[in-house]
């Protein structure tokens, strides 16, 4: 394993040999595009072969994924965002039907990482087979991770031109709906399938699934703490008893960003009193200050913020029509009945919901301060 120092000088090399010297040659030969930057680079190093460099859509990689239900290719098929739920891995590098050594380098959100592999220009004598075998299925699974980061982050930018239609169905970019449902549910309302958004939500997240995605919440204290009471909450979930695990839920989204709040701040402060300026410090301690938020962070942030204040936390008048599209704190807090509030496509949302939330704490649990008393 490299060392730091050793990872810096390895970039300047890598720079150096291979990545300057092309791009100093596509310039004097007019191939560069304009505005040109870097957000992938691919060195390919065949034994008796001059290098091979390329940058950004020039990279083609082979992935080995998990299609979205229902989903059939034929070799040479085109496939489209929405079809695909997941990238396992990928074929590495190879020319001729022969994997060669490569370096891989690009932009994660924070800085340019690489992934780099040597081993298939060196000999089974200095390196066995199997050894080269293991190697080569751990480099395709990190490749295989930033290339679904890329996925994601596609799935922000198109959830933001979506955003709208997205909250009027109770929704926003969900950590766990990001790339796959989310991409196929906002197609869905493009073509104005509203239904149809909402079942692929409902069929998607599976009691099955939450019970997965709630798994790693109990790392974070503000979600230990209430393991219990958001485990029979899962547990009535899976019943159908859908108000049940509503009304369980609903406080617990003011609970949980209090206490994390009370963490977070520096010693002496304390946190808001209304609610909302609550959630509005949660935005500005989990997402805003945070300096290491990547664009897909900030934008999962912010989006869930709008659906909090925009809907979770949102006054109604007792006479007045009251939105169903997602819970509302103020509605079931002070009796309002409404049969539409209390259904599986909400009980999920609040599930998700506390998932956002749990995402954005996780992000900063090395960050939080001593707990403060209110």
């Amino acid at each position: 394993m490299l060392s730091e120092k050793g990872v810096q000088a390895l970039f300047g090399q890598t720079y150096a040999l291979w990545i300057k010297p092309e791009i100093s040659h596509r310039k004097q030969a007019s191939l560069l595009p304009e505005n040109f930057k870097i957000r992938q680079c691919l060195i390919k190093l065949p034994k008796k072969e001059p290098p091979i460099v390329e940058f950004n859509e020039e990279i083609k990689w082979i992935g080995h994924m998990q299609l979205a239900p229902g989903i059939m290719l034929k070799k040479g098929q085109d496939i489209y965002l929405h079809e695909v739920q997941k990238i396992w891995a990928v074929t590495l590098p190879e020319i001729n039907g022969e994997r060669v050594a490569f370096v891989y380098v690009f932009y994660n959100g924070f800085g340019y990482q690489m992934i780099f592999d040597f081993t298939p220009n060196t000999t089974d004598e200095d390196i066995s087979r199997e050894e080269k075998e293991r190697g080569a299925l751990s480099i395709s699974t990190a490749i295989a991770e930033s290339l679904q980061a890329i996925l994601t982050e596609k799935a922000i930018r198109m959830h933001d031109s979506f955003r709208k239609p997205l909250q009027e169905i109770g929704l926003w970019a969900a950590p766990a709906l990001l790339p796959y449902p989310l991409v196929n549910i906002i197609r869905q309302l493009e073509k104005n399938e509203i239904q149809g958004a909402r079942d692929t939500l409902v069929e998607y997240c599976t009691s099955r699934y939450i019970e997965r995605l709630s798994s790693k919440w109990w790392i974070a204290e503000q979600f230990n703490l209430r393991k219990k009471l958001l485990m029979d909450a899962l547990d009535v979930h899976k019943m159908g008893k859908y108000g049940l695990s509503i009304y369980a839920l609903i406080p617990q989204i003011e609970g949980i960003i209090t206490d994390w709040i009370c963490e977070a701040l520096p010693d002496g402060e304390t946190p808001p009193w209304r609610t909302e300026s609550r959630v509005k410090k949660f935005r500005d301690l989990g997402i805003s200050e945070k300096v290491s938020s990547t664009f897909t962070d900030k934008q999962i942030g912010e989006s869930v913020i709008e659906v909090i204040l925009g809907s979770v936390l949102k006054d109604f008048g007792w006479m007045e029509p009251i939105e169903t599209a997602i819970p509302s704190r103020h509605v079931l807090g002070h009796g309002r009945y409404d049969e539409s509030l209390l259904t599986e496509e909400n009980s999920i949302k609040l599930f998700l919901l506390l998932d956002t939330i749990y995402y954005i704490i996780s992000a900063n649990l090395d960050t939080t301060q001593e707990t403060c008393i209110i």
